[in-house]
């Protein structure tokens, strides 16, 4: 090859080569990286075309992917086992534990000195079985309160009759188990409840 054909070829790459530095790259990736992003957002019609981006959405160049924001529905009190609405309450009259309040919640709720317990009387008697000792339970479709024996080997009395099958209690009735007397006092009743009020409250 001839000399005037290299200089040639040395001008042509010259001429069609532009060095690239890292800052260059870097604002090219994150502008693509942008633009990508913003297609990859879908609206969310029940947000009002709001987006909620997945936790850390900063661009490491992987593929994020985004999800609608949660709709925040209120829940009815009986469709939680963890419901923050009290029914009612056992107040401690006598044994460890004399002045303590403790509240009974939607549904079925096991007593017991165990700390799992819905109602957990751990104030040392140990006469209480651990688990289930008794249930109270409260039927929110007719707003009253029921007291059952649980599987425990030493008697629950019901105003110091003892509970052989289910028993309805109402405001005022006391509660034996072991060395502990319980005092039953109510909330919800034909006065009140928790799902009128709920109702009540909701948008029309």
């Amino acid at each position: 090859m001839s000399g005037d054909d290299e200089t040639k070829k040395s001008d042509f790459f010259k001429n069609t080569t532009r060095r690239i530095d890292n800052a260059d790259l870097e604002t090219r990736r994150l502008d693509q990286s942008a633009d990508k992003t913003t297609e990859r957002m879908d609206r969310n019609p029940s947000a009002g075309g709001a987006t909620q981006p997945v936790d850390n959405p900063a661009d490491d160049g992987k593929t994020r992917l985004y999800r609608p924001a949660k709709a925040t529905g209120a829940k009815t009190p009986a469709e939680t086992t963890d419901s923050p609405f009290v029914v009612g309450w056992l107040v401690v009259l006598k044994g460890p534990g004399r002045g303590a309040s403790l509240p009974i919640g939607y549904g079925v709720n096991s007593v017991g000195r165990g700390a799992g317990q819905r109602v957990s009387l751990a104030f040392g008697d140990e006469e209480i079985s651990r688990e289930n000792h008794c249930s109270i339970i409260f039927d929110d479709k007719n707003v009253r309160f029921f007291i059952n024996h649980g599987g425990s080997q030493n008697l629950t009395y019901l105003n110091d009759n003892p509970v052989l099958a289910p028993a309805e209690i109402e405001d005022g009735a006391k509660i034996t188990i072991g060395d502990t007397e319980l005092l039953f006092k109510p909330l919800c009743g034909p006065n009140f409840s928790w799902s009128t009020v709920i109702e009540n409250d909701a948008p029309k």
